[in-house]
C-alpha cells in the first residue's frame, strides 16, 4: 500500500525569520494577481517568490516567472535564508480556523509519500485534470526541482493508532507556532524519533491514501518523476523525485472541512425566466423564496439547508430578471440518470455536481442553442454574495448553487475509480506555501 517516509525538509531558518506569517503564502491555484501584489509587499522573502511569480511583459525563454523562481530559490538556500533537516524527520502540522462561525482545528502528517500510478490504486484521484495547471507546475518543478506546497491526501485510522501516535508526538510544544493576517493559526512540530516514524509508516501502509487537493501537481510529480527516470537509467527508487511532499489528515478529523464551488453562467439570457423555470420543473420541485428584506446572498444557505446522509438532491438558482432566488429539489433522479454515461457509478452518479451538470447545464442549458457557439461558459467562486451580484450586474446570467460534497461521497467515487467534474470539491482552509518544502536533488 502506501509508503510515507521521513524526509529532510525545507525552512526557514528561525533565527532569522523570527515572523513566519510573514513568509508563507496560499498555493497557487487561489493567489490572485492582487494577492500576489500584496504578498510581494508584504516580506521581500515570502514564498510566493517561488510558489507563484510574476509574470512580465519581456519574459523570455531564459528569463520567465520559473527560472527566477529557481534562482531565488538558489539564493536563499546559499544565504542561510532557507536550511535543510540535517536528518530525515516528519512534521505535525495543526492548523486552527473558524468556517460558519465555528472554531476549528485539523491535524495534518507531512511526509514523503511515494510516487504511484493511479493504476495501481495505491493513491486514489477523485477528481479531472487539466493540462494547463500541470503544464504550469511541471515548468516550476524543472527548474526549480523543488515543490514550495504539499498535496493533501486523506487516510482512514479505523482504531485511531496513528491518532494516537502523533498526539503522542505533539504532547510538547510546537517547534513553529504563530497566527497569519486572517487570524488562523498555524503550529509545527519536528519528529525526530525514530520509532514513532517506523509506526506511523507502518499503520499508514495499511490504508490507501485518497487525494483530496493536489491532482495536478501530483499528475505532475509524475511526469517529472518519469523524465528523470528516462535521464537517470541506472535509478534505484530511492532518489527524491520519486516522492512527493503530501499533508495526510485522517478522513475523520473533526476540523476536515470540504466546502461548495458554486457555477455562474456567463453572458446574457439565452431564454425568459419563465422558459427557464418551465424547463427546471421537468426535473425538480422549483419554489421560490419570498423577497427578503436583507440581501439574498446570506439566504443561500437556508435554501440548502443542512447537509446529510440521504437528503435529496437541492440547489440553488438565483436568476436576475426578477430578482428571485429558487429552491430546486431533484424531484426525478430516473429522467437524469437516464442521461448520464452507462459506465459511471452509481456513486458518482448521485453527486450534486453531475446532477447539476447532466440536467442542468448540459440537459437544459446548452438545448437553448448554445451548440452553436460551442459550449455554456461557466465561471466560478465560493462566494455567494459574489455570485448574486454578478447576476445583478449583468455579467453572469444565472448563479447556481450546491452543497457541499460529503467526505464519505469523495472516498466512494475514489474507490469506484471514476473522476468528480472539476471545481467538485473545495478543501478548506488550504494548507499553505513555505512553511516546509521538499528539495528533490
Amino acid at each position: 500500500m502506501a509508503e510515507a517516509l521521513a524526509f529532510r525538509g525545507i525552512r526557514y531558518d528561525p533565527n532569522r525569520t523570527e515572523d513566519l506569517s510573514l513568509v508563507i503564502c496560499p498555493p497557487y491555484d487561489v493567489i490572485s494577481p492582487a494577492d500576489q501584489a500584496r504578498l510581494y509587499e508584504r516580506s521581500p522573502v515570502n514564498a510566493v517568490r517561488l510558489e507563484q511569480g510574476i509574470e512580465l511583459p519581456g519574459d523570455t525563454i531564459e528569463d520567465n516567472k520559473y527560472t527566477r523562481a529557481a534562482a531565488v530559490y538558489r539564493t536563499w538556500r546559499d544565504r542561510g535564508i532557507l536550511l535543510q533537516e540535517p536528518v530525515p524527520v516528519l512534521y505535525i502540522y495543526d492548523q486552527e480556523f473558524a468556517c460558519g462561525g465555528r472554531p476549528l482545528r485539523r491535524r495534518c502528517l507531512l511526509a514523503a509519500l511515494r510516487l504511484e500510478e493511479w493504476e495501481k490504486r495505491v493513491v486514489l484521484p477523485h477528481e479531472e485534470t487539466m493540462p494547463r495547471p500541470k503544464s504550469d507546475r511541471l515548468r516550476l518543478l524543472q527548474a526549480c526541482r523543488a515543490s514550495f506546497s504539499p498535496l493533501l491526501g486523506l487516510y482512514e485510522d479505523c482504531e485511531g493508532a496513528i491518532g494516537e501516535l502523533l498526539a503522542r508526538a505533539a504532547e510538547a510544544a510546537p517547534d513553529a507556532a504563530f497566527r497569519d493576517e486572517d487570524g488562523e493559526g498555524h503550529f509545527l512540530w519536528i519528529v525526530q524519533d525514530q520509532s514513532l516514524i517506523d509506526d506511523v509508516r507502518r499503520a499508514l501502509a495499511t490504508s490507501p491514501i485518497y487525494l483530496a487537493d493536489g491532482h495536478h501537481r501530483y499528475e505532475t510529480a509524475l511526469a517529472y518523476r518519469d523524465e528523470q527516470r528516462a535521464q537517470q537509467p541506472g535509478y534505484n527508487g530511492s532518489e527524491r523525485y520519486n516522492f512527493a511532499m503530501i499533508a495526510l489528515e485522517a478522513v475523520d478529523d473533526p476540523g476536515l472541512v470540504v466546502l461548495p464551488t458554486h457555477r455562474l453562467v456567463l453572458g446574457p439570457p439565452r431564454l425568459g425566466q419563465a422558459e427557464l423555470l418551465s424547463r427546471l420543473a421537468v426535473y425538480f420541485e422549483v419554489s421560490r423564496l419570498p423577497r427578503p428584506g436583507s440581501e439574498y446572498a446570506g439566504r443561500v444557505q437556508e435554501v440548502l439547508g443542512p447537509p446529510r446522509q440521504g437528503s435529496p438532491n437541492v440547489f440553488g438558482l438565483y436568476a436576475g430578471g426578477e430578482d428571485a432566488l429558487y429552491r430546486l429539489e431533484l424531484r426525478d433522479p430516473a429522467a437524469v440518470q437516464a442521461q448520464m454515461p452507462a459506465e459511471k457509478s452509481p456513486a458518482w452518479r448521485e453527486l450534486d455536481v453531475t446532477i447539476l451538470q447532466t440536467a442542468i447545464i448540459d440537459g437544459i442549458l446548452r438545448r437553448t442553442g448554445a451548440e452553436e457557439a460551442g459550449r455554456t461558459e461557466l465561471a466560478f467562486t465560493r462566494d455567494e454574495a459574489y455570485a448574486v451580484d454578478s447576476v445583478r450586474s449583468g455579467e453572469s446570467w444565472l448563479a447556481l448553487f450546491l452543497c457541499p460534497t460529503r467526505v464519505a461521497q469523495i472516498i466512494e467515487v475514489a474507490l469506484a475509480g471514476d473522476r468528480m467534474p472539476r471545481k467538485s470539491t473545495y478543501f478548506y482552509p488550504k494548507l499553505p506555501a513555505g512553511l516546509v518544502m521538499y528539495d528533490l536533488r
